[in-house]
Parts: C-alpha cells; structure tokens; sequence
C-alpha cells in the first residue's frame, strides 16, 4: 500500500515545487514572445524599406 501511494506523494510534491518556479517562467516566456515580436516587425520593417 505504501508502494502505490507514494508515486502519488512524489508527484504531488514535484507539481507543488514546479508551481512557484514555473510561474514566473511563464511571465518571462511571454515577455520575451512580445519582445520578439516587436524586434522581428521592426527587422521586416527594415527590409521592406
């Protein structure tokens, strides 16, 4: 019994220490997409021109 509710534990411990490292990731992650896009149109921007 111990066997099958320990994976359970161990998942439920890796999630709840995923949860704070992974949400300021997800921010950042999405900052970065915007920042890109902004570089990218001003890159094809300069090429048009």
């Amino acid at each position: 019994m111990y066997k099958a509710k320990n994976p359970a534990y161990l998942y439920r411990l890796d999630f709840s220490d995923c949860g704070p490292t992974w949400t300021p990731f997800i921010f950042v992650l999405f900052y970065l997409i915007l920042l890109s896009n902004s570089l990218l149109s001003a890159v094809l921007q300069g090429f048009l021109n």
